[in-house]
């Protein structure tokens, strides 16, 4: 599993603190539709139990990947440690991929190999192999997708989850975790009430980015070496040139929006970014030397909302502004707004809701999540 080293933890840490005291503002506005609405945001009466359906034909309908399907039941625990999962309810709707996180806890100093999942009462269950890609050495990351075929939607059933360490033992488990497969196009909701919480981006069906996902990318910059002094400049091919390795980091810690009964909305976007700064980076030593940036951006607009089709229409979007010095002027430049940019905004189930675009052959697609309160970890 892919490892961070300690600076870029001590960055993570900092970005999580940031958030916790960024994400204040817009949670504040009364809620015009009180109540925990998570699990049936219509109102309606709950999809089937799994338990009247037979549970192995739903687990032949889940799709992992990188997993194998095992007879029997999943080994009992040690209760060793305490991991916890990023949903209390795993909902789930054609079209989209459920990503699910699972975080470390502090003291556990080994690593997590495989994640044991099998439907409650069925006769096998899932070894799945976090995402190498995704996957850090504090949390795993995984996905859920689900074959609809042989079911009359909306189903409810419930997975009993275990995580598995690199000695084979299994140190955790929780049981009876909800998963809501739900019917598509169904808008007897409205998005009125609690938050929407964007999950992913994906470009022509890879993913891009991804809520809490730390990307970093390696890369290297040219300056000088003069005698043991080094500076940025252009030394290419001289006896002076010096190179220095960095690695950029790019976090979108969270972003989401909320529509209000009266037809407006609000939303915040926090991004932790860290880049190279050839200025202060020593290219004698090939020692790198950063700049941090984070960027919080507040916004609100206006939105109509069509009960048929699900599409939600936006109008005056605004953002805040930061001030930006280039030689002796002073700019005002809107920080980054990246909801409604395309335009192709709409509900595709009671939980989930697409903002997409279609520009010169390449498909973007943002999917978000409709939640009850701020992000937060549940055993």
């Amino acid at each position: 599993m892919k490892k961070i080293t300690n600076s870029w933890v001590m960055v993570l840490i900092c970005a999580m603190l940031a958030i916790i005291a960024c994400e204040e503002n817009i949670e504040d506005d009364v809620n015009p539709n009180p109540g925990n609405n998570d699990k049936d945001p219509s109102g309606n009466n709950p999809p089937p139990d799994g338990n009247l359906l037979d549970a192995n034909e739903i687990t032949g309908s889940i799709q992992f990947l990188n997993s194998n399907l095992i007879s029997g039941n999943m080994p009992s625990s040690t209760g060793t440690a305490d991991f916890k999962l990023d949903t209390d309810t795993i909902f789930w709707v054609e079209g989209i991929k459920k990503r699910i996180r699972v975080r470390y806890p502090e003291i556990f100093s080994g690593s997590l190999t495989s994640i044991l999942v099998q439907v409650k009462n069925a006769d096998s269950y899932f070894e799945i192999e976090p995402d190498e890609i995704e996957s850090t050495d504090t949390v795993a990351v995984f996905y859920f997708d689900f074959d609809p075929g042989n079911f009359d939607v909306p189903i409810s059933f419930d997975l009993e989850i275990a995580l598995k360490d690199e000695t084979g033992q299994v140190v955790d488990e929780t049981e009876d975790r909800p998963v809501v497969i739900e019917e598509p196009g169904n808008f007897d909701c409205s998005p009125v009430g609690e938050r929407w919480d964007w999950l992913y981006t994906t470009i022509d069906g890879v993913l891009n980015r991804a809520e809490g996902y730390p990307q970093i990318t390696p890369g290297t910059v040219k300056g000088c070496c003069d005698s043991g002094v080094p500076y940025y400049g252009n030394c290419i091919g001289t006896p002076l040139e010096g190179t220095v390795d960095y690695e950029a980091f790019h976090m979108q810690a969270f972003e989401y929006v909320k529509f209000f009964a009266e037809g407006n909305l609000g939303g915040e976007l926090h991004e932790n970014i860290r880049n190279v700064d050839p200025i202060v980076s020593d290219f004698c030593s090939n020692s790198a030397g950063y700049k941090d940036r984070i960027i919080h951006n507040i916004f609100s607009g206006q939105y109509s909302f069509d009960q048929a089709s699900g599409k939600i229409t936006l109008s005056d979007m605004v953002g805040q502004f930061e001030q930006v010095t280039i030689g002796s002027t002073v700019y005002e430049v809107p920080l980054p707004l990246y909801f409604g940019n395309f335009l192709n905004v709409e509900m595709i189930s009671c939980h989930f809701m697409v903002d997409r675009s279609d520009v010169e052959g390449s498909f973007m697609e943002r999917v978000f999540e409709r939640r009850s309160e701020a992000f937060q970890w549940y055993d």
